[in-house]
């Protein structure tokens, strides 16, 4: 069955496309709106001779950008990131029965917490006000958190593999990430996270606060949402992907420089990225690509205004306690393989108060509270938080002995 769609950004009509069982099969861009385009897409635009159609009629070529096989590809790409991944932990909990992830995003229209992206069906005749409407059902904790409901179409559009949804408190949007219990660890890494941050004086960062079920065991951990239809969340991989560069060795510089483009400061976008990467490093938080690298921009300007709080500290459970697991030889599913190849990217490492930094034994009142961790793997955790704070303090060490070598020579 061929369907005909059209991507908004708010009330501004950016893209026009077809699906024919689900997959993208037509694409026509429109020229005066184009400088909306998801970051990501932007990509068919500035390379052109590889994703736009060009035996289009000169008449509509005047208007549109069409695209090829290449093209429609691409866009078919950012609509199954956008949708939730077929990974999802119970997935059944979000989906009636016999309908896809895609169905079920594109009848709630796609429309996110993040950004001011939707999607208008066939004639539906919709505005942003009306999304906005449908934006605001969003249940009260209690109900959400319910084992026996499925969820609401709000939470169409949210990625990644934990089971996860929207809720409001005291008329505050909040994000509950849920996971198994013998994963509680996951949260314990996000609460851990938020303490260093707070220790640090580190204000640009999540604040998570424990879930519990009625046996008073953890079952999640939930955070404020940051962003509104004001401000939108920029990842990492979509700065990145614009210009094709997810896969170059400098990924961690593209990072800050891409940014630095779109108006970030760069002061900024450095220690953001420096102090994110040894506090993962110190967590053990094996997990921190580009999807949860981000950055807010002004969703009327486009322009970054700063990088986003850092959140998604919790590691994957695909990861946790996968070996090799030691001060300088742990793999990560990063920027990089190992944890070592993504600290050798830092420039400040003063950027972290190793005297402000959480003691073993506040570390362990945390993990405490979840008690399917056993005692083995907190002892194995303390232990290399310890010894990953003495490494910091070496790196420390030789970064001050190398700003002393650098103004001894410059004063020669």
């Amino acid at each position: 069955m061929i369907t005909q769609h059209s991507l908004y950004h708010k009330d501004k009509l950016i893209a026009t496309f077809c699906l024919n069982n689900n997959e993208v099969t037509k694409l026509a861009i429109y020229k005066s709106n184009m400088d909306l385009l998801p970051l990501p897409l932007k990509r068919i635009i500035r390379y052109k001779d590889e994703f736009i159609d060009n035996n289009m009629p000169e008449s509509l070529n005047k208007d549109f950008y069409f695209g090829n096989d290449e093209g429609c590809w691409l866009f078919e790409d950012w609509l199954s990131d956008r949708q939730l991944p077929v990974n999802r932990d119970n997935l059944n909990k979000y989906l009636s029965r016999g309908k896809s992830a895609r169905e079920w995003m594109l009848e709630n229209n796609a429309f996110s917490f993040v950004d001011c992206y939707w999607i208008e069906n066939n004639n539906e005749k919709l505005t942003w006000n009306d999304i906005k409407v449908k934006m605001e059902d969003v249940d009260e904790f209690l109900f959400a958190k319910s084992e026996d409901k499925f969820y609401k179409g709000i939470n169409s559009t949210l990625g990644g593999e934990l089971e996860k949804f929207w809720f409001k408190k005291n008329n505050q949007l909040y994000l509950c990430k849920k996971v198994a219990k013998n994963f509680d660890i996951l949260n314990a890494r996000e609460v851990i996270a938020s303490l260093i941050y707070e220790k640090q004086g580190y204000s640009n960062a999540c604040h998570y606060n424990f879930i519990t079920d009625k046996e008073d065991e953890v079952i999640g951990c939930t955070c404020k949402a940051f962003t509104n239809e004001n401000i939108e969340l920029i990842t990492a991989y979509d700065l990145l992907e614009e210009y094709n560069m997810t896969q170059q060795n400098d990924v961690y510089e593209r990072i800050i420089d891409y940014a630095v483009k779109y108006g970030c400061n760069e002061d900024d976008a450095r220690n953001y990225m420096d102090i994110q990467t040894i506090v993962d490093y110190l967590i053990n938080n094996r997990d921190r690509h580009q999807g949860n690298i981000g950055f807010l921009r002004d969703s009327s300007t486009l322009q970054i205004i700063k990088p986003a709080p850092i959140y998604d500290s919790g590691s994957s459970k695909h990861l946790e306690g996968e070996k090799p697991e030691s001060v300088e030889y742990t793999k990560v599913n990063g920027l990089y393989s190992t944890e070592i190849k993504c600290l050798s990217h830092i420039k400040n490492w003063d950027i972290i108060d190793i005297d402000k930094l959480p003691t073993t034994t506040e570390i362990k009142d945390i993990l405490d509270k979840c008690i399917y961790i056993s005692d083995i793997r907190k002892n194995t955790l303390l232990n290399l938080y310890d010894k990953k704070c003495d490494y910091i303090k070496e790196k420390q060490l030789e970064y001050h002995k190398n700003i002393r070598n650098e103004i001894n020579y410059e004063c020669k």
